[in-house]
């Protein structure tokens, strides 16, 4: 689990919640909203919706390498869910 603070520090706990530890990484983290993908192993979305902070980017490593979706860099994203398109 992830968690990210306004300033795109993110945190990880292994224990669901007990202990958290401030993570490394490289790469473009937007510090709105962060979600898991369901289904995957590793795989986070996160968004921003304020200046420089718009868009959407996504790591497949559990967050240590974040790279932006290219069409949405400033493209203001304040909010995102999941829906199951079967």
């Amino acid at each position: 689990m992830l968690i990210s603070q306004n300033d795109a520090t993110l945190y990880k706990t292994t224990d669901g919640g007990e202990n958290w530890s401030q993570i490394s990484y490289t790469g473009d983290v937007h510090a709105k909203k962060i979600k898991y993908v369901p289904g995957s192993m590793d795989t986070w979305v996160c968004s921003g919706d304020q200046g420089s902070d718009a868009g959407i980017s996504y790591c497949t490593d559990g967050g240590l390498t974040w790279e932006y979706f290219p069409t949405t860099h400033g493209v203001h994203m304040g909010a995102m869910d999941w829906v199951d398109a079967v």
